[in-house]
């Protein structure tokens, strides 16, 4: 049996992360509202890539290791002493055809699924 392939080389996997946070990893004390955005990447030989990006957000506790640099650790469960805060997180589909609305009514059943099986 074949292996599937990707629609995306490893190269323009590697490439995604600025592209779904845009607004870079900002850790914020109330939970931000998840957004979408889509976005098309174009290789070298002009061929296109369409992708969708769901930004959602995760709490976490922040327990600051040194007040002076800012550096904080981050832990999924409650610590003592630790902040409440919240992580962006996202989920990218990428196709080689532009059917955004198809992708950007996947991207909630991934993220349900995702949280589901983080529970279990």
């Amino acid at each position: 049996v074949k292996s599937p392939s990707l629609p995306v080389s490893a190269e323009e996997i590697n490439g995604l992360p600025p592209f779904c946070l845009p607004d870079l990893c900002h850790v914020s004390m109330r939970r931000p509202r998840s957004h979408c955005h889509s976005f098309v990447m174009t290789d070298l030989l002009g061929l296109h890539k369409f992708a969708v990006c769901l930004t959602y957000y995760r709490k976490f506790y922040a327990l600051i290791n040194n007040e002076e640099d800012g550096q904080f650790s981050l832990f999924s469960d409650f610590v003592p002493n630790s902040t409440e805060c919240y992580i962006p997180n996202s989920i990218c589909l990428v196709s080689n055809y532009p059917y955004y609305t198809v992708l950007k009514e996947c991207l909630p059943v991934f993220l349900l699924n995702y949280l589901t099986n983080q529970l279990t």
